[in-house]
């Protein structure tokens, strides 16, 4: 896998590291290279959660595929949002209320619906998550220049944004006030997926990204809400 950038590895687990004022905690986080596979499987190491939700973030690079189901420890999980820029770079996100939920190895288990090139997918626990409504309004923002690019996503404070990027043949940076949750590049792969955190502000939050390449990317701003 390659490395994440600040020395972050490929497969990572977080424990209460949701940050500033938030009052959403992130549990854990992990992430696997997946490849073009149908059922791409992987384990998160979780701590007990109450008032859990996981996100399950996916960026790929072949587009015109979709989900056909995902669990995360037998729960079935939803669609939240999925988007695309030209086919070249893709971002689908699933989640599911948690509740309360005890601590353990949590097998993630997911169907495509035909394969799928260069599957980058990860999850995050968070703990303090409205159970009825847990996502506010997912925004995203495209296109195809290097530079620095940013999105402005509506949330409340004590909320958390997670920004999910794909990038075709171009590398993502995010700026230095979020925090990268995993990060999955095969290495010489065209698909760059990303899935980074940020504590919400007021009643907008801006997140930014910098572009390697004049190549296709797309960034969702998914903002995660409390209790």
């Amino acid at each position: 896998m390659t490395a994440i950038p600040n020395g972050l590895s490929g497969v990572i687990a977080r424990k209460n590291a949701g940050g500033g004022s938030s009052s959403i905690t992130i549990d854990s986080t992990s992430s696997t290279w997946a490849g073009s596979s149908t059922t791409p499987s992987f384990s998160n190491t979780q701590g007990t959660v109450t008032d859990g939700y996981v996100l399950l973030t996916m960026s790929y690079w072949s587009g015109g595929h979709y989900i056909d189901s995902c669990t995360y420890d037998g729960v079935s999980l939803a669609s939240v949002a999925s988007g695309s820029n030209g086919g070249s770079a893709n971002v689908k996100v699933w989640g599911a209320a948690l509740g309360s939920n005890s601590s353990g190895s949590k097998t993630v288990s997911i169907t495509m619906d035909s394969s799928t090139q260069e599957i980058a997918v990860g999850v995050v626990v968070f703990s303090g998550v409205n159970q009825t409504t847990p996502v506010g309004t997912v925004v995203n923002m495209q296109g195809s220049t290097l530079g620095t690019y940013d999105l402005d996503v509506t949330a409340s404070s004590g909320d958390v944004i997670v920004g999910q990027g794909a990038t075709f043949s171009s590398l993502i940076t995010p700026s230095a006030g979020q925090t990268v949750q995993w990060y999955e590049n095969a290495g010489g792969s065209n698909t760059d997926g990303h899935c980074d955190t940020k504590p919400a502000v007021s009643s907008t939050t801006n997140i930014e990204y910098a572009f390697s390449a004049n190549k296709p990317y797309i960034v969702m701003g998914i903002p995660i809400l409390q209790l």
